[in-house]
């Protein structure tokens, strides 16, 4: 078990979604819906509560 954030992120930095925050197995898997969101890119941000940090680029195409 891991205990991190997971948060949306507009590409001008602005938080759009946060999707979870608590414990959680490695593998997990945490839909993002982007249906309230207009095209363009943003970015998924995992932040570890030890420090560490990942973070994804994701395309919404509509």
């Amino acid at each position: 078990m891991i205990i991190a954030a997971l948060l949306g992120y507009a590409i001008y930095s602005k938080e759009v979604a946060r999707l979870y925050n608590g414990a959680a197995n490695a593998n997990a898997a945490l839909p993002f819906d982007t249906s309230g969101l207009p095209a363009g890119t943003y970015y998924a941000v995992l932040r570890r509560a030890g420090g560490g940090m990942e973070q994804l680029p994701i395309m919404v195409v509509r």
